[in-house]
């Protein structure tokens, strides 16, 4: 994970703790901001492994003989 990608998932861990502030446990804060961060990465980390496995079926569809890079280029640019 890049810089940008880390500031990207912090960003996401304030927004989801503002949302459920009414379910800060106030007895375990630290635990509980842990918890929010630790499910945020881990969904950065699935939706990432979801694009890889969209792109490599892309630049696998067969016509004939032959695989078309042509659609799975334009499309794993906008994966990307």
């Amino acid at each position: 994970m890049n810089r940008a990608e880390a500031e990207e998932v912090a960003n996401e861990v304030f927004v989801v703790l503002w949302r459920r502030i009414d379910q800060f446990d106030q007895e375990e804060p630290l635990a509980w901001l842990y918890s929010v961060a630790y499910k945020s990465v881990a969904n950065r980390y699935r939706g990432e492994k979801r694009r890889v496995r969209l792109r490599d079926r892309l630049f696998s569809v067969p016509v004939g003989d032959q695989c078309v890079p042509k659609i799975s280029s334009y499309a794993a640019s906008k994966i990307d």
